[in-house]
């Protein structure tokens, strides 16, 4: 209760439980005018952010409200700041509207232009028909992969839901993740492609050889080897088995969403939360 008091106070509009949509806010001093109002929840991390689908200005938005406490400003700040970067590179990433905090200053927003109609990567490549659609996904990530790359970025969080295929293009959605590099470096650049693979399943490994060969003429370099290929592979499987082995130590053994742990001086118990 002592270290419950010491807490800073949230304001009442930016708690948890107000989140019920529809639900309104008032941006700050200096915004452009227009009620923001947030039709669905998209996704939430308690205490920390929450990002909806909106409308502002008569037009669809994505809306990121950061309302932890304490680092809402610094989180809000590194996407902005990526999102930037994307967009002075000419990288295909959603349209930044608005930077700036509500009008009681409980919270950072950001206020995204919608895509649509789009669907993330992982989603395209769940959907897709057959192998020849499988490969058109891919195609289309190894292009803006090669972007990325070309123009001086990482994203250094290249899972599939990060990204949105809209058309024949591919959008960057989080904008926390990108990394700068001054000087081009192959290793990395591949390595980032090997973190792209290893957030599938490894049913995609029979596509690599098609995809490098894509991200290759993107980056208007020859044709890999089929031994270039290999050790790609060969990198995949690796990081596949290593990221596996730590997903059973750090998830398994500590309280989660889909695990229990109860501990006692002599007995420490592990279950799956769905028995």
């Amino acid at each position: 209760a002592l270290a419950a008091s010491f807490r800073p106070e949230v304001p009442a509009i930016f708690r948890m439980s107000d989140y019920q949509p529809p639900f309104t806010l008032t941006l700050g001093a200096g915004a452009p005018a227009g009620e923001l109002t947030c039709t669905e929840v998209l996704r939430r991390l308690p205490g920390r952010r929450t990002v909806c689908l909106g409308r502002w200005r008569e037009r669809e938005v994505v809306v990121k409200i950061y309302h932890a406490a304490r680092g809402a400003q610094r989180h809000w700040l590194c996407e902005k700041k990526g999102l930037e970067a994307l967009s002075v590179r000419g990288i295909p990433a959603p349209e930044l509207l608005y930077a700036g905090a509500d009008d009681r200053g409980g919270a950072h927003l950001l206020i995204l232009a919608r895509i649509a109609p789009a669907m993330t990567l992982r989603a395209a490549w769940a959907g897709a028909a057959g192998d020849a659609e499988k490969a058109e996904v891919l195609r289309a990530a190894m292009e803006t992969f090669a972007g990325l790359h070309r123009a001086g970025l990482i994203q250094g969080d290249p899972h599939w839901n990060n990204f949105l295929l809209s058309g024949e293009r591919v959008y960057v959605l989080d904008g926390a993740d990108i990394e700068a590099f001054t000087t081009f470096q192959k290793v990395r650049a591949l390595d980032n492609l090997a973190d792209f693979f290893v957030a599938q399943n490894l049913s995609v490994r029979a596509f690599v050889g098609c995809a490098y060969r894509h991200y290759a003429r993107a980056m208007n370099r020859a044709e890999p080897s089929d031994g270039e290929i290999a050790e790609l592979t060969a990198c995949i499987v690796r990081k596949y088995e290593l990221n596996a082995r730590k997903y059973l130590a750090g998830k398994i053994f500590r309280d989660c969403t889909a695990f229990g742990v109860e501990s006692g001086w002599r007995s420490r118990l592990i279950f799956s939360r769905s028995y």
